[in-house]
């Protein structure tokens, strides 16, 4: 049985000086040999590897003569680049699948020629006949990326190259290192080399054809702003390289979008607004559209015109009337109407309505012990009930007398005065609160309630305050204590008076409740 094994570390490379180590990156394909070389036993053989800095990995692939794979293992080594060459052992057997044939390769060296991008060196292991290695690197020599009017030239290294269209190796299109084809668009070739009538794995070489660009563009842009170096309406054409060198030609079709000017002038009332403003000025705005652009540039006069408000005041004597607005008015108080002005703003026209009547004779009096009491007018032409015409008048009975005078605005203006000596106060025996409308509520009475400070005080037999009030003005009392009726029967009435004229007075009475 053959025994076959690979392991490569293909790795230290150092820098010193000027000299800079070999790369050894790349795809090797060539031939192992089953001893020394020539009609030796041999299968078909590539390695893939890969350098970072100093340190040369990588993995390698064994087939049959025949085309049958049998083997894939990793590879480690160090890289000696004195002397341009490297040992290698194996890491370990990835996979193995033709039986028959098992691994036992452990070390080996191999020789690197950079002018022929060939390894070739010696392999061997403990138990196993040593061999031989030869490899050629398959690399392209020139760039893969061309643009579609190029002239296409293509070269790679390596032995003994075929060229195909497919990766089933059918279609070969040619043999030797280099080929030119006439490419409009991008395409793969598989390149193989031979050994010793045996050919390698295919290597894919993809080549780039980029066509010359034809770009139309059409833009819309704000007014201020550019684009591609153009800040005008209009058709605009450049020829330049794009990002892979090739010819391209752009046609550009901006559009430059302008605002709308507009200005006008406005009056208006107070209150009002106009897009938000409520004060008189000078105001500019500006409107965007949707694509983001000024579309109207707006400047607005407006001009605020102020409410008119009128007052008037306007006495008249009783009796008479004044006419406000096409109606008769006789009743103190105010009076409003608004009117249009010629903006069309409200025009308020105010009234503030008095008549002539006002007392000036005080308040209606009771005297306790004094004989006389005197009236006092406020001219001395006041008009007396008797006819006589002073400011004083001195009376000394019980009753109501009365006074006229002529005010600044020539009204006749008459006041009444009640004046009691020795009041006397009249409390009813009994009531009978049943809401038939007749007696139905007991209130105490005195000629003259106005002038007396009165307190009003209801007791039970017993003592409990069923009533209080503070003036004889009250509706009185209806029988009931917080809503209940009071049960029929005697109540005692108490009442305290006392006003500027007459010191406090204290009465007293007994009444019925009747139901």
């Amino acid at each position: 049985m053959a025994k076959i094994c690979i392991s490569i570390l293909l790795a230290f490379c150092f820098f010193i000086g000027d000299t800079t180590c070999q790369d050894l990156t790349g795809f090797w394909q060539g031939v192992l040999y089953q001893g020394p070389g020539g009609t030796s036993p041999y299968f078909k053989f590539s390695m893939a590897l890969s350098q970072q800095g100093m340190v040369i990995t990588g993995s390698s692939r064994i087939e049959t003569v025949d085309g049958q794979y049998f083997g894939a293992i990793s590879l480690t080594g160090a890289y000696d680049d004195k002397n341009q060459s490297f040992t290698f052992q194996e890491i370990k057997i990835d996979s193995q699948l033709v039986s028959g044939f098992y691994w036992c390769i452990k070390n080996g060296k191999l020789n690197y020629l950079p002018s022929a991008e060939k390894l070739e060196g010696k392999w061997s292991a403990g138990a196993c006949s040593p061999g031989s290695i030869e490899l050629w690197r398959l690399k392209l020599r020139t760039n893969d990326s061309f643009c579609q009017d190029d002239t296409i030239q293509l070269s790679v290294t390596g032995q003994n190259i075929r060229w195909y269209t497919d990766y089933q190796l059918k279609n070969l299109i040619q043999t030797g290192n280099d080929l030119s084809p006439n490419l409009r668009d991008s395409k793969i070739y598989y390149v193989t080399q031979t050994h010793f009538s045996t050919e390698s794995p295919a290597f894919p070489i993809k080549i780039n054809v980029y066509k010359d660009a034809a770009v139309f563009i059409k833009k819309s842009i704000c007014a201020g702003q550019s684009y591609e170096g153009y800040s005008k309406s209009g058709i605009h054409t450049d020829a330049f390289k794009n990002s892979h060198a090739c010819d391209s030609l752009r046609t550009l079709d901006l559009t430059v979008i302008t605002p709308t000017i507009d200005s006008f002038s406005l009056s208006l009332c107070q209150g009002e607004s106009y897009l938000g403003y409520s004060r008189s000025g000078r105001f500019l705005d500006t409107l965007r559209a949707l694509n983001g652009c000024d579309s109207i540039i707006r400047t607005v006069h407006l001009d605020f015109k102020n409410d008119v408000q009128s007052e008037r005041r306007i006495t008249i004597c009783q009796g008479e009337g004044y006419e406000f607005n096409g109606i008769m008015i006789d009743q103190p108080g105010k009076y409003s109407d608004t009117l249009s002005t010629i903006y069309g703003c409200d025009s308020m026209v105010v009234v503030f309505l008095e008549v002539a009547q006002y007392p000036f004779l005080g308040n209606d009096t009771v005297l306790c012990s004094a004989k006389e009491f005197t009236l006092l007018g406020p001219t001395d032409n006041t008009l007396w009930f008797d006819f006589s015409q002073s400011r004083k008048k001195s009376v000394h009975a019980t009753g109501r007398y009365w006074a006229t005078i002529v005010d600044t605005n020539g009204c006749s203006i008459m006041d009444s005065i009640n004046v009691e000596f020795k009041p006397n106060v009249y409390m009813p025996s009994a009531f009978s609160p049943n809401n038939d409308g007749i007696n139905d509520y007991f209130l105490p009475k005195t000629p003259v309630q106005t002038s007396i400070s009165t307190r009003i005080h209801v007791f039970n037999k017993w003592g409990g305050l069923m009533f209080y009030a503070t003036d004889m003005l009250s509706n009185g009392w209806d029988g009931t204590v917080k809503g209940l009726e009071c049960p029929p029967g005697t109540y005692f009435c108490l009442i305290e008076m006392e006003s500027k004229t007459c010191p406090k007075l204290v009465l007293g009475q007994s009444f019925l409740l009747i139901r």
